[in-house]
């Protein structure tokens, strides 16, 4: 797609509204020898949307089950429990598609979904790599890295949706491109400023302190710098957010274990690959470190009543 329309992005010459509606344009200039075809490739668009909705639909349903309901539910019937997770699936569609409407306010399906994504999965893999690559972490700085990740993720985010610095900007148009689908533009004209770094959506009234300054692709400078921090690298910044903060607060809060469950944790971590420990073994110096504290208590009980 890039190469299709490299030189002659359709948002900056006027041909659709939004980056969403790039693929259909696309297919369309392309499928259209075929009659036909442009439908048969609009089908197969809605029906991979709706097959992805549905496994997530069914993926949630399982995991609220599993995490929450399971315990509590347990000994309902068979017939019921297939009921109930029918019914929080359909709830969960309904949301689903309630939430697709606010797509439209957050620049489009792609922008929604990239900022989305990116901010929710950046403090979760976070979680993973400080778990993974740290002996001394523990859950106190894993609950502190997640908060602070998630909540600068959520001002990063919202942010961006709000202020939106990126929407009066298209890809950079190049005149006379080999390109044999680009409009005809004329980049000498009022309507294109500065086309050889970027070009602004609305072309008819563009901002007069905007004209001289080279770097429109990093957003509005108007905006905060959190709005015009890119979603493409939310992913990092809260991978990292949650590893520096995990570790500085698992430092100031280390958390009391025992010898077994202290090794258990390493052998879990990727420093800890060459230790030999499985879930017995772990049982088992559990069951030895509990015989052993029961075993000072009794003593220590001995011990005051012979004193006494």
């Amino acid at each position: 797609m890039i190469g299709y329309f490299h030189g002659c992005d359709p948002v900056g010459t006027g041909e659709i509204e939004n980056m969403d509606q790039m693929s259909i344009l696309m297919a369309g200039r392309i499928l259209a020898i075929i009659p036909g075809l442009p439908g048969l490739f609009l089908s197969s668009l809605f029906s991979s949307t709706l097959s992805t909705t549905s496994s997530g639909s069914n993926s949630m349903t399982a995991v609220i089950w599993e995490d929450f309901l399971k315990q509590k539910y347990n000994g309902m019937d068979e017939s019921k429990k297939a009921r109930l997770m029918k019914v929080i699936t359909c709830i969960i569609g309904i949301a689903s598609t309630l939430l697709a409407f606010a797509c439209d306010y957050m620049g489009g399906i792609f922008n929604a979904a990239t900022t989305t994504l990116g901010a929710a999965a950046g403090p979760l893999v976070g979680l993973f790599f400080l778990g993974i690559f740290s002996e001394r972490a523990n859950k106190n700085g894993a609950f502190a890295g997640l908060a602070v990740s998630s909540f600068l993720m959520l001002i990063l985010s919202v942010s961006n949706n709000i202020e939106k610095p990126y929407s009066r900007y298209v890809l950079p148009l190049v005149q006379n491109a080999s390109n044999p689908t680009c409009r005809v533009f004329n980049s000498s004209s009022s309507r294109h400023s500065e086309v050889h770094i970027s070009s602004l959506k609305h072309h008819l009234d563009p901002h007069p302190h905007l004209l001289h300054r080279p770097d429109w692709h990093y957003g509005d400078p108007s905006t905060t710098l959190f709005a015009r921090t890119s979603p493409f690298v939310y992913a990092a910044i809260g991978v990292t957010v949650v590893c520096i903060v995990g570790y500085i607060v698992s430092l100031l809060f280390p958390q009391k274990l025992s010898e077994g469950k202290r090794r258990f944790a390493k052998g879990c971590t990727y420093s800890g690959l060459h230790l030999d420990v499985d879930k017995e073994t772990y049982r088992e110096m559990e069951m030895l470190e509990k015989n052993k504290n029961k075993f000072i208590a009794k003593d220590e009980q001995l011990f005051k009543f012979d004193h006494d």
